[in-house]
């Protein structure tokens, strides 16, 4: 309770009013503990993401593997022409920006997407968009729908400069298993400036929806 609270109530209270009183702070109560239960699934998503990506990129594990991923809604904000990794910057803070201001039910992580048109040309740092992961809902016009389907994915490590080889490998195994690549390219950031100072540790998940050539 606030003091201004304690002293209204003070001032004139009865067992009827200090039991509504009590209840109100029951409601008060289960709202936190229901934002703490949100806020801590989403703590523990991105560990999981995190762990997930180590294990991936441990000696010896496969460099490229297929995921049959569930449908997924992504907050998106246009990245502005020329799309260098400046324009990349400024657009993922203004989707922070957005979501904080809007109280939007984001994960703690953030992203890209890359035409594959781009890809194929070697651009492979020019993305279209900015995004961050979020629970169903939000402004349905900034809000892109990733349908449930199969995807090849390949972990980036080191700076995103460098993802060029990364991309080839990706399609040169989509080549050779005989899919064909459906989607631009979606690019999870799972290690990144936010939780280390080094650019060699940088991990970027890389997604690209695939179906039988």
């Amino acid at each position: 309770f606030s003091l201004q609270e304690i002293k209204a109530h003070m001032q004139h209270y009865d067992l009827d009013s200090s039991l509504a009183m009590l209840r109100r702070q029951l409601d008060v109560i289960d709202r936190k503990v229901a934002e703490l239960k949100l806020v801590r699934s989403r703590v523990q998503n991105r560990c999981d993401q995190m762990e997930s990506a180590r294990a991936h990129c441990a000696p010896g594990q496969p460099g490229i593997e297929l995921e049959d991923a569930p449908a997924q809604d992504l907050f998106c904000l246009p990245v502005q022409a020329p799309y260098t990794l400046r324009e990349i910057s400024i657009a993922t803070k203004q989707c922070f920006a957005r979501a904080a201001a809007e109280a939007l039910p984001v994960f703690f992580q953030c992203g890209v997407v890359v035409p594959l048109e781009k890809i194929r040309a070697g651009r492979c740092t020019e993305a279209s968009l900015a995004f961050l992961p979020i629970e169903r809902g939000g402004p349905a016009e900034e809000v892109r729908r990733l349908p449930a389907g199969r995807r090849a994915c390949i972990y980036h490590v080191g700076d995103y400069l460098s993802e060029g080889q990364s991309y080839r490998k990706l399609l040169d195994w989509c080549g050779e298993h005989r899919l064909r690549i459906v989607s631009d390219a979606y690019e999870f950031c799972i290690n990144d400036y936010l939780t280390t100072h080094d650019e060699s540790e940088y991990i970027t998940k890389i997604a690209v929806y695939v179906e039988k050539a």
